[in-house]
């Protein structure tokens, strides 16, 4: 809140009005679990919402705040900020930053994933369906089952991606995620995303994205890179792919 009051450069508000009440349990704890406050001044609004029971992140976040001008669009929480320049491009994590958060070096790790190496242009809406789905589903299983998983992931570069202001914006994203399952077998699966169709033009951007799952053989191909004998335990064939419309349709 105090974020906005500076970015607005305000002070009291002409007008408060909330809504809100105890909605998802039924007990006698007074507080709220859901509100909706509006705080207008004179040109300017600020909304606040408090959602306690809702688990959803926003942007990928558990709280921040949004502040939108005419010309851009700020994000900001306690671990630092993110602008939006008038398109749909985010500076994207590729590692994000709930991940690698956990154990002795929990803190140094939540730092380590906002170095600019850990980031590449991605449209806003690339990390919000399927290719989320995904890392909530690798990182569930590794909290459900007590295990270590190991990820790889990075852009693709190739000759004939878009520059735009001057930035090379890649079309493709890699993940190689690496497990001990139940049965103490190796697991190596590889995904691929690409963002070209809504990239093709960034002031009007259109078209739909896709997630395969594809043989590791493929990533080291299209990279240059060389995962070693992990190929050996992917369980699709180096001549199959298919599209992972739902978690359900990832072969581990």
């Amino acid at each position: 809140m105090l974020n906005c009051l500076w970015a607005l450069n305000v002070k009291m508000p002409l007008r408060v009005s909330a809504s809100g009440g105890r909605y998802h349990y039924q007990d006698d704890w007074e507080f709220y679990d859901t509100l909706v406050t509006s705080f207008e001044y004179d040109g300017k609004l600020i909304t606040w919402e408090g959602k306690s029971c809702n688990n959803k992140s926003y942007y990928g976040r558990g709280r921040g705040a949004t502040i939108h001008g005419t010309k851009g669009t700020m994000l900001i929480d306690r671990d630092g900020y993110e602008l939006y320049n008038n398109n749909d491009l985010d500076r994207g994590h590729l590692v994000r930053r709930r991940d690698p958060v956990w154990g002795d070096t929990a803190e140094k790790a939540n730092k380590n994933t906002f170095h600019f190496t850990n980031c590449a242009p991605q449209h806003s809406n690339l990390n919000q369906k399927i290719w989320l789905d995904l890392e909530n589903y690798i990182l569930h299983n590794a909290e459900s089952w007590n295990l270590k998983v190991t990820v790889f992931t990075g852009p693709v570069f190739r000759v004939d991606d878009i520059v735009y202001r001057g930035v090379q914006i890649p079309a493709e994203f890699w993940k190689i995620a690496i497990m001990v399952k139940e049965n103490g077998n190796l697991s190596a699966t590889a995904y691929l995303q690409t963002q070209k169709n809504l990239i093709e033009d960034l002031e009007f951007a259109y078209g739909e994205y896709k997630t395969y799952q594809v043989p590791i053989s493929r990533i080291e191909e299209i990279t240059g890179l060389n995962f070693g004998c992990l190929r050996n335990h992917d369980p699709i064939t180096p001549l199959k792919s298919h599209v992972i419309e739902a978690p359900g349709d990832i072969k581990l």
